[in-house]
């Protein structure tokens, strides 16, 4: 290895490392870390490198992520080995951009292409980042059967199998776990949820645009009506309801108040005002027009 990468990767020099085949231009990280040592893998725009096809072309994390599971790779939460499974490791520089990838063998050491030149087995992934790849970002892995076969020699074939199944449940925990945040954020990113903050005062949705306009258009529309934002509020979520059931138009709770207000007079006699069928009618109205 030149000592110039010994330098730009100083921290091969304090983690350890072993230089494991000569220079070549025939593959490089990217290809090596998925297993290919017969192409160059890379997405450049102009098509001389090769990437799979199923994939975007583009320099991104999300590409390279995608490149990976073509064959078999997901997100994992790290690097520590695992019984059954390869894992690589990409890394980025600081504008989030990939760099380099890295591979772990089935003794957990890892095996990095350096450009053009040499394979080299380094202790930790940590060990080739630097001023030449930038940071280790996420890490993929995918299931292998080669890989449990190798655990299995060295734990023994009941405890290989123990050390699987437990990966295997917290690997569903955390699925789990990872399914009902992401219900979570849908919930909290539902008009219903900052619909139900406005009406509570609660201030967790307060920079939001479309609840800014909605609060102001509420405010405009209860001077109107006489009313209060609750009520106002509670007629337009009804207002919601009887588009959707009897006349099949969806709409926000944000595009029923803009074509209230622009709909009701400046001044309505609050007994004669039932405000949800107003809005319904006008809405139905303005979309023959």
């Amino acid at each position: 290895m030149s000592d110039y990468l010994v330098i730009a990767v100083p921290n091969l020099l304090s983690t350890g490392y072993q230089v494991t085949s000569s220079a070549t231009t025939d593959y490089n990280c990217i290809a090596w870390a998925a297993g290919d040592d017969t192409r160059w893998w890379w997405p450049d725009r102009f098509g001389f490198g090769y990437w799979p096809p199923q994939s975007q072309r583009a320099e991104t994390l999300d590409a390279f992520i995608s490149a990976y599971s073509v064959i078999g790779y997901e997100p994992c939460a790290d690097g520590l080995l695992e019984a059954g499974y390869d894992k690589i490791a990409i890394y980025i520089d600081e504008r989030g951009k990939p760099t380099h990838a890295a591979r772990q063998l089935p003794h957990g050491m890892w095996t990095s292409k350096l450009g053009e030149g040499e394979d080299i087995e380094h202790t930790v992934p940590e060990g080739v980042a630097g001023e030449i790849y930038g940071t280790v970002g996420p890490f993929l892995r995918r299931w292998s059967a080669v890989r449990l076969e190798v655990v299995e020699q060295k734990q023994g074939k009941k405890a290989a199998t123990e050390q699987v199944k437990r990966q295997r449940d917290e690997h569903s925990a955390r699925e789990k776990a990872e399914q009902a945040k992401r219900a979570e954020n849908a919930i909290r990113e539902s008009w219903e949820y900052k619909l139900a903050c406005l009406q509570s005062g609660n201030t967790t949705t307060i920079f939001d645009p479309d609840i800014r306009r909605f609060a102001r258009l509420l405010d405009k529309i209860q001077l109107k009506t006489r009313g209060d934002r609750k009520t106002t509020s509670d007629q337009i979520v009804r207002c919601k309801e009887l588009l959707e059931e009897k006349k099949g138009v969806h709409l926000t709770y944000l595009a029923i108040a803009e074509n209230l207000d622009k709909s009701l007079p400046d001044d309505i006699p609050p007994h004669t005002l039932r405000l949800e069928e107003v809005a319904a009618a006008r809405i139905v109205l303005t979309d023959r027009e």
